[in-house]
């Protein structure tokens, strides 16, 4: 090049740097620096500049840490800044920034910027009691470690919207939606935070939908107790059935065979599943207690025409006897406690049964049996007169033997 047409641009140059310098153009007079309150740990935190002044050209940005830490950049203007070890031992780092005007070389630089650096609060440990059981209380803990100040807060958030603010805390009565990972958060008083999970598992239970029983029953009438189930988070293993007067059954539907009336009461099933979860439900059984018939006799042996009495004693149930029901040979009936057959014949002979039911529909039975004799007869019977005085009359008679020979006889 021309070493006169460069002398010329370098003349020219130099009016331009002078005007600039005193119209103001140039001349950077100050830089503020916006830190942050502090750093938490190995927080990542923005730092950010700004300028006072007139510049000329481009800016150069230069950033330096009298720590270990990191900038994401020290040649921008707002860059990040992440404490090293030792500046958390240190419990503070400096940090300052030079900027440089490549338009007439002017700079300047914010001085020290000391920021605090905060040892973190931290959770050692985090677990929880289950896996467990819908009904079944979780109790969810921790263990804590205080960092450069004590600790001012605790926040528990889980599933189903669980929260807490204690160190340790209890999920009371979880249902299967508690299911799910649960979050602690802990703040110092530096407002230094740390979060841990854990993950709770809350089975859900089988359930008992319908319980039923085919009572009210009386006394020696089978009773079946029947359940729907329906399956939690696991196959149902066991089924167990308890009652009154020691009844008990493994299946899902039972049978009370020949109840009593101690069998009258409560009956419970309880099933479980293979998590170990259970259900329960509970049917009220009713059984009567029958009538009974206590003694029941009759007035024979009789023979034929001799009035035969038919006598009962009654005991009464859990309802008033309503009805009596005498039935026998001959196509004897009555309707009576006590009852008569009143002019028997030999088919009069045989079994008689009392039917007793009271006001629940429950009944006894009970039976004696009558013995009519058949009565000898005389058939036939004659003489041989008339006759003279003095002329023998033979008197005759024909018999039929009855059920028993005949043992006397008298004329």
């Amino acid at each position: 090049m021309n070493k006169k047409l460069l002398h010329v641009k370098s003349f020219l140059a130099g009016i331009f740097l002078l005007l600039g310098t005193q119209l103001g153009f140039s001349q950077i007079s100050s830089i503020s620096v916006s830190p942050p309150a502090k750093f938490c740990g190995a927080s990542t935190e923005n730092l950010s500049s700004s300028l006072t002044g007139a510049a000329v050209g481009n800016l150069t940005y230069s950033w330096s840490s009298l720590g270990d830490g990191t900038f994401s950049s020290t040649t921008s203007s707002n860059p990040t800044y992440t404490p090293g070890p030792n500046d958390i031992s240190n419990g503070s780092v400096q940090l300052s920034v030079t900027v440089e005007d490549d338009g007439d070389n002017s700079s300047n630089s914010s001085g020290p910027i000391i920021i605090s650096v905060y040892t973190l609060p931290a959770i050692t440990a985090i677990s929880n009691s289950g896996p467990a059981c819908e009904g079944v209380a979780i109790d969810l803990t921790a263990t804590t470690a205080v960092g450069s100040a004590a600790i001012n807060s605790y926040a528990w958030t889980g599933s189903n919207g669980f929260s807490a603010n204690t160190e340790d805390a209890t999920i009371s009565n979880p249902e299967n939606a508690h299911d799910g990972v649960y979050t602690l958060t802990i703040e110092d008083a530096n407002g230094c935070s740390a979060s841990s999970t854990t993950t709770v598992t809350v089975y859900k239970k089988p359930a008992i939908t319908a319980i039923a029983n085919s009572g009210a029953a009386c006394e020696g009438v089978a009773i079946d107790l029947t359940a729907t189930t329906a399956v939690g988070d696991a196959a149902i293993s066991t089924f167990s059935w308890t009652g009154a007067n020691g009844f008990a059954a493994s299946t899902e539907d039972a049978s009370i065979s020949s109840p009593v009336n101690a069998n009258d009461g409560d009956y419970t099933l309880t099933i479980e599943d293979a998590n170990g979860c259970s259900a329960s439900s509970t049917t009220t059984v009713t059984v009567y207690k029958k009538p009974a018939i206590t003694a029941i006799a009759n007035s024979g042996a009789a023979c034929e025409g001799v009035a035969i009495d038919l006598t009962a004693t009654t005991a009464v149930g859990d309802g008033a006897i309503s009805t009596f029901s005498w039935t026998g040979a001959n196509g004897f009936a009555a309707s009576t406690e006590d009852a008569s057959i009143s002019s028997p014949v030999n088919a009069n002979d045989g079994d008689y049964t009392l039917t007793i039911e009271d006001a629940n529909g429950c009944s006894a039975s009970s039976t004696t049996t009558v013995t009519v004799y058949k009565k000898p007869a005389i058939t036939a019977i004659a003489n041989s007169g008339a006759a003279c005085e003095g002329v023998a009359i033979d008197l005759t008679a024909t018999t039929a033997v009855g059920d028993a020979a005949i043992s006397t006889f008298s004329w």
